[in-house]
């Protein structure tokens, strides 16, 4: 969703989302090997707005502003 004028955009955009058993990787060990960990149960909620201020029509000033919950349950937890 968004506004558009001569000297102004903005944008909103809200999402929620939500995994079962999904493989997230991991870095571990002296040699950086990368594993997966299965089994992650996550949900992403969260809204970002954004907007520019368009100085001239060549420069524009702008803001980005995200709130965000994301929650990770279950998997195996290696250490």
């Amino acid at each position: 969703m968004g506004i558009n004028y001569k000297a102004i955009a903005v944008n909103v955009n809200m999402y929620y989302t939500k995994w079962d058993n999904k493989p997230v990787p991991t870095v571990t060990g002296n040699n950086n090997d990368v594993y997966n960990i299965n089994g992650v149960n996550t949900s992403h909620l969260g809204i970002e707005v954004d907007w520019v201020y368009k100085i001239i029509k060549a420069i524009g000033m702008g803001r980005t502003i995200s709130i965000a919950d994301w929650k990770y349950k279950g998997g195996m937890l290696l250490f």
